[in-house]
């Protein structure tokens, strides 16, 4: 019988944090909707390409992606495990309206015509990777950008190692 071994625990040693603003379309290229809505993606996929280049995966993009974002990572503090927490908190709101900051009035018009029509799928995608549990907080002013874009809300929390 062979032994089983245990695959080793990585620390993480700093919570991370990323709001991105992705359109989906499956007939819109990313230069097609930076066309249609007047501005330039950070980054962005082409169905058919390869998802992960620099890996060995083959997996292929089935949709075309759009997408702006912001991120920040900051040091975990095991004495002090709330006060990361807090960080978050401010961090997901700041987050949230600096990706929103991008987008003015004429181009929240466009992209909820393009929703409107069916051709894209709106979303802002957070992602909070921290080593508490924070309050997730959203302002008024991003809730109604988010509901005028037509956009779905998605929020991924990661405990990445909560002390007992």
């Amino acid at each position: 019988m062979k032994k089983k071994t245990k695959k080793p625990v990585i620390e993480i040693k700093q919570d991370h944090i990323f709001v991105e603003f992705l359109i989906y379309s499956d007939t819109l290229t990313p230069d097609d909707i930076s066309k249609e809505i007047g501005i330039l993606y950070e980054k962005g996929s082409t169905k058919g390409e390869l998802m992960f280049p620099k890996t060995s995966s083959k997996a292929i993009q089935k949709i075309n992606l759009w997408q702006i974002g912001a991120d920040k990572y900051y040091p975990y503090d095991k004495e002090y495990p709330n006060v990361e927490g807090l960080h978050a908190e401010t961090n997901l709101e700041e987050l949230t309206e600096l990706v929103l900051a991008k987008l003015d009035d004429d181009v929240i018009s466009k992209i909820n015509f393009l929703v409107e029509k069916e051709l894209i799928t709106a979303k802002l995608l957070c992602a909070v990777y921290c080593h508490t549990q924070p309050p997730m907080i959203f302002t008024k002013a991003s809730i109604a950008k988010i509901h005028k874009l037509g956009a779905e809300i998605d929020i991924d929390y990661y405990n990445i190692g909560c002390e007992k």
